[in-house]
């Protein structure tokens, strides 16, 4: 399908010509075959390799890419280095500087000897020609010289397949296909929608689609998969400015708003000044520019930087001339080589700045054995933007610096945190190896027991998050013993009509921890309709069916100079005789990660604060999120205050409330004794474990506790009781108890699930077994 429009179309000829690509470009079958031809020489077997590291999206083609290092074959503690040659399937000038680069670190010219030998030895060399060789296709087809995109297949009529490569030699018309530079998983939503014309002067149309989800090509997810995988320090995407206007300039991640900077921007920026300066201009005028990028679309020098840790440039080289005869592809090519050496040998500190901290992270019980997955901060580069950056395979941290001091942490769960002032020189690596200790691990006695009254679920989920990770699972009723380490932890129940139930842990010796599950005395889901029915409701507040959103437009506004919060405060409502108040938002919210928030405040009628949480960062998924709050003494009164905080910079999708319910109860734990966080309580009977389980009838365990008298019971997955008995223990202790389910209930047991019960007066606790009939 084509849309023929005169006036660029001509343009397109002016820019590209008639008469093809100069034959000096590697086609896609070129770069496939000489890469094989390079991998068959016997003198590259030790230092050369080709991986294939995915396929596109439409065509299914390899996305390949050469890796050079002294011991290719082999996983080497070195750093690592990337450079992609295309991503934009007309920007062909990449593939040809790359290639040169592989040539010349395989076969250099005998100046370049010793150097080339001393970069395969310390480093890890990743070069991808093509990111895009489906759209690669369509250029060096003929088909359309100014293809940009994949060829991801859609119909004119919507984001669907159709079978037809729609697209049209005129510049920006292609309905096919995603611009690959807008589908990394950061920013995306802010890139062109489907169709969406662009806008531009220079007729680009449709050429930005974002595609219809993250990662949602193929190409994208392989760079991803590769970054995770590899933990590159540099990297360098080449690309050429169709309009000119960004041509012959280095890109830096980021300066949004004018202000908002990315954390390691000092460090970064500075080597982007250094790469600009390394490339001379076509016209030899003067050199490449630095600059900074301002967009928030999806890009990968963003997410490589944000996910990864990786300082990746962005390079617009060439002209607005993108696919030059020989004469020019030669030099272009030899003048980019400049800024690749260089970065090489900054990430081995050779003949360039060498401010770099690296070491091993050990432990400290096992000396000689690394830790993966250790968090290192360097405090004074640190934002909540980042996903933490970790040590790798072996044990290993690199972070790129200037000359200066840094306070570098050391953190990973279960472990002691360390912290160190490291001070980086620029005449040699600093090196640091560190060795945490593990810390203690201690038992969490939980002991779930339900309201007489309340029909509960044989499975409540438990929910235990520390702040490196969460853990769902399902437990029983009774006493359950969860070895956690020391630390900070909150702790969730939850099971289905009750009220949630949640405590943080302070964690420093063996504990039990009481939860008492019922329904709750009183209920009440808040309306946003009405804003009346608030005593205060302050900012862009507005009710959107039956969700509450932070702003009538797609984007919260920034803050202005006054100081403006977005507030909004309910009616006290009477809760005479609770002990607990829980309140429960499922909400999501997308916000600039370090200065705004969102808070919740359960406050008493005189505003004074009962408890609050608050959130900062994204989490654009519906989710249940908890603010509980108990005193033995009892609330009069509830009001639920929420505020949005905003600074003047940077803005996101704001807030969506789409439920939020107030539950009130009675906690008959609250008069136990305290001591810190954790309760303990008086003597109290206790259930060992059920043995054997599976059983094929014979089941033994131990009650333990004071005299008194105990009902046991057993019960079907149903719910249905099968049997009932008392017992009554003279004496405080340990009484064992044997039963024999093949003849306790009155009627023949099948194969299956059963639950056994032990109930006292103000106590019940359940053990879940496994019956195998013989």
């Amino acid at each position: 399908m084509k849309y023929l429009i005169p006036s660029i179309c001509l343009l397109g000829s002016l820019l590209w010509g008639q008469n093809g690509l100069d034959p000096r470009y590697h086609t896609l079958q070129e770069i496939y075959a000489e890469l094989d031809s390079l991998e068959s020489v016997p003198e590259y077997q030790d230092i050369f390799r080709v991986d294939t590291i995915g396929y596109s999206q439409q065509d299914n083609l390899p996305l390949v890419a050469a890796v050079i290092s002294d011991q290719v074959q082999q996983e080497e503690d070195e750093p690592r280095v990337l450079f992609v040659g295309q991503v934009h399937a007309e920007e062909i000038l990449g593939v040809e500087a790359v290639l040169k680069l592989l040539e010349d670190l395989l076969n250099p010219e005998p100046s370049q000897v010793m150097h080339a030998a001393i970069l395969r030895q310390n480093l890890e060399i990743w070069i991808v020609p093509t990111a895009n060789p489906e759209g690669l296709n369509v250029v060096y087809d003929g088909l359309d010289y100014s293809y940009r995109k994949n060829k991801h297949d859609f119909s004119p009529d919507g984001p669907w397949p159709n079978g037809i490569f729609d697209y049209d030699p005129a510049i920006g018309n292609d309905v096919d296909g995603v611009d690959l530079n807008r589908n990394f998983d950061f920013n995306w939503i802010f890139g062109d929608g489907f169709l969406e014309l662009d806008g531009s002067s220079y007729g680009a149309h449709y050429d930005y689609y974002r595609g219809p989800a993250p990662f949602s090509e193929s190409e994208t997810r392989a760079l991803r998969d590769l970054a995770l995988e590899k933990h590159f320090v540099f990297s360098i995407i080449f690309h050429s400015s169709r309009s000119g206007n960004f041509s012959e300039k280095v890109f830096t991640s980021w300066r949004w708003g004018g202000v908002k900077e990315s954390p390691d921007f000092p460090i970064m920026k500075s080597i982007g000044d250094e790469l600009a300066s390394r490339i001379i201009k076509e016209n030899g005028s003067g050199t490449y520019l630095s600059k900074v990028s301002t967009s928030r679309n999806g890009k990968a020098h963003d997410w490589f930087y944000k996910e990864t840790g990786c300082f990746q440039y962005l390079i617009e080289c060439g002209t607005a001339n993108l696919q030059p005869d020989s004469a020019l592809i030669e030099d272009t090519a030899l003048r980019l080589q400049p800024p690749l050496y260089y970065l090489m040998d900054r990430a081995i500190g050779y003949q360039e700045n060498a401010a770099q901290i690296t070491g091993i992270v050990y432990r400290a019980d096992q000396p000689t054995v690394p830790l993966e997955g250790v968090e290192v901060d360097l405090l004074e580069h640190r934002g909540g933007v980042l996903t933490p950056r970790t040590t790798d395979g072996f044990g290993r941290y690199r972070r790129i610096v200037t000359a200066g001091s840094y306070q570098v942490r050391f953190r990973k769960d279960g472990f002691a945190p360390q912290q160190f002032l490291v001070t980086a020189n620029n005449s040699a690596i600093t090196t640091l190896d560190v060795y945490l200790t593990p810390l203690p691990e201690y038992t969490v006695d939980l002991e779930l027991q339900p309201d007489p009254e309340f029909v509960v679920t044989a499975f409540p989920t438990v929910i235990l998050k520390n702040e490196f990770s969460a853990d769902t699972f399902e437990t029983s009723f009774g006493g359950t013993e969860i070895p956690l380490t020391e630390g900070r932890w909150t702790l969730t129940v939850l099971d289905s009509g009750a009220k949630p139930w949640q405590e943080e842990l302070n964690l420093q010796r063996d504990t039990t921890v009481n939860v008492f599950i019922d329904a709750p005395d009183f209920m009440h889901t808040y309306t946003f309709f009405t804003p009346s029915s608030w005593t205060t409701w302050s900012g862009s507040w507005v009710a959107h069916f039956d969700t509450l959103l932070s702003q009538s437009s797609w984007l919260y506004p920034n803050q202005d100079t006054t100081g403006t919060r977005y507030e909004i405060i309910s009616r006290a409502r009477s809760v005479a005789g609770a002990q607990s108040l829980t309140l429960i938002l499922h909400h999501r919210y997308e916000l600039e990660w370090d200065r705004d928030s969102i808070a919740v405040i359960l406050e008493d009628a005189g505003g004074h604060p009962l408890g609050s949480r608050v959130w900062k960062g994204q989490n654009w998924t519906y989710h249940d999120d908890y603010l509980m709050v108990r005193d033995s003494a009892g609330f009069d009164s509830v009001r639920v205050h929420l505020l949005f905080s905003r600074d003047e910079t940077v803005n996101y999708r704001g807030w969506n409330i789409a439920d939020m319910t107030l539950m009130t109860g009675t906690d008959p734990f609250l008069g136990l004794e305290e001591s810190g966080r954790s309760r303990t309580s008086p003597p109290r009977i206790r259930m060992s474990a059920l043995y054997p389980n599976p059983t094929g009838g014979m089941l033994a365990f131990v009650v333990d506790g004071p005299a008194g008298t105990v009902t046991l019971r057993l019960y079907n997955l149903l719910g249905q009781e099968l049997y009932s008995d008392v017992y009554r223990f003279l004496s405080p202790g340990r009484h064992p108890v044997r039963l024999n389910l093949s003849t306790l209930a009155s009627g023949p047991l099948s194969s299956g699930v059963y639950f056994i019960t032990l109930t006292t007066p103000n106590r019940s606790l359940m053990r879940k077994c496994l019956y195998l009939k013989n």
